[in-house]
């Protein structure tokens, strides 16, 4: 997933995508593709892989949140191929793109977060609910099947 958002994300491959509307289509659908078993993964049920899920979450919030600061606080448009379009929201090309850096490394690592935290919710459930009895446990169960 990250190697397709790369890529697109390459100031080149942008300007391509950018330029041709099929290119474009093909952009965000190689994204969404990319994303589908990615987030299939993510929220498929289960009691196992919870860690395997947990980490490739951590990556992508850290990846959002380095992408996002580079895009922010970059000293230059590294998208030059968008030209005047972000004057029509009466932003300037850098401001447009360090817009784009603070949604990334506020709104889109936060889902990452949220993920992950619904995730470890769900891990922590599936180890109460599978809890391996201990002696005490056992000899109690024992003392009232008994009594």
């Amino acid at each position: 997933m990250l190697g397709v958002f790369l890529f697109w994300h390459a100031p080149r491959a942008l300007a391509v995508a950018l330029e041709d509307d099929l290119v474009h289509a093909v952009m965000h659908g190689s994204i969404f593709a990319a994303a589908l078993p990615f987030w299939t993964m993510i929220a498929r049920s289960g009691n196992r892989g919870f860690g395997v899920r947990i980490a490739a979450l951590f990556v992508c919030f850290k990846f959002s949140l380095i992408f996002g600061a580079l895009l922010t606080f970059s000293g230059r448009a590294l998208y030059p191929a968008y030209g005047a379009w972000p004057e029509a929201w009466g932003l300037t090309l850098i401001e447009d793109q360090q817009l784009a850096g603070v949604l990334m490394m506020t709104a889109a690592a936060m889902m990452y977060l949220v993920a992950a935290l619904v995730v470890a919710a769900a891990w922590f459930a599936a180890m109460d609910r599978t809890r391996i009895a201990s002696p005490c446990d056992a000899a109690a169960a024992a003392n009232r099947a008994g009594s």
